[in-house]
């Protein structure tokens, strides 16, 4: 599996659309960047072997 994630302004109907198809988490703009590092991190803990 690869993660792909995203952010920025996406219209609601494209957000969903592309949860749909597989896109991980999409960060609205403003998201502390504290929040998409711990996204990433958990995500990399849950699955890889590291």
């Amino acid at each position: 599996d690869v993660l792909l994630t995203g952010g920025g302004i996406i219209p609601e109907e494209d957000m969903k659309a592309l949860n749909d198809q597989g896109v991980g988490r999409l960060f609205a703009p403003g998201t502390p960047t504290t929040e998409i590092a711990g996204y990433i991190r958990d995500w990399v803990k849950e699955n890889r072997n590291f």
